[in-house]
């Protein structure tokens, strides 16, 4: 159980890293185009 609950920990960290991540991509995405 232990175990189990550091995994989703992990994941839990990994998941919003991941989404911080996709969220400035998707910035950037916008502000390359704003630019055309």
């Amino acid at each position: 159980m232990h175990i189990n609950n550091c995994q989703m920990l992990l994941n839990l960290k990994e998941y919003k890293k991941m989404k911080t991540k996709h969220k400035e991509f998707n910035n950037n995405f916008k502000n390359k185009f704003r630019y055309y």
